[in-house]
């Protein structure tokens, strides 16, 4: 956060517009974008943390909205671009923390999406991140095994 803001929780809109800046996870993460962009020249959808890390060299084709979002409403808002332009978002790179990429999967998976992994890993954490999810192991991998459990549960019966 640039500038903590005293009445606000980190995850609040108006925080997050005003004042988030990506940490050393998103910097690390733009990074890897960066050489995947070189790579590969493929387009780049990312987080608005990581795009707003990203070099300018590696044109964002869409960022998220300046919103802490989860996992699956970021993917709403990617899908959500590419549908009136034409494209259609069969395989993607995942470019997240090593922790996060199987929960990553099954959400794509359930938009019949492939989800592959990065040519290398990120792997670490930074206690400074605004969302505490991020800020450790012992809070990422918590979790994410809690929402992946959840996404396997049954559906109510009506």
């Amino acid at each position: 956060m640039d500038g903590w803001p005293t009445q606000d929780i980190p995850t609040d809109p108006r925080a997050v517009a005003a004042h988030r800046r990506p940490g050393r996870n998103n910097v690390e993460l733009a990074g890897i974008a960066d050489e995947l962009w070189e790579q590969l020249r493929l387009p780049l959808y990312l987080q608005f943390e990581i795009a707003d890390a990203i070099s300018a060299s590696s044109p964002v084709e869409f960022r998220s909205p300046r919103l802490d979002l989860g996992t699956a409403p970021v993917l709403a808002t990617f899908l959500d671009h590419a549908r009136p332009t034409g494209k259609s978002i069969e395989k993607v790179v995942v470019v997240c923390h090593r922790h996060h990429y199987e929960r990553c999967r099954l959400i794509l998976d359930r938009d019949g999406i492939t989800a592959i992994p990065p040519h290398r890993w990120y792997r670490r954490y930074d206690r400074d991140e605004a969302q505490p999810r991020v800020m450790s192991p012992d809070e990422c991998i918590v979790n994410d095994f809690a929402s992946m459990a959840a996404m396997q549960r049954p559906a109510a019966r009506q």
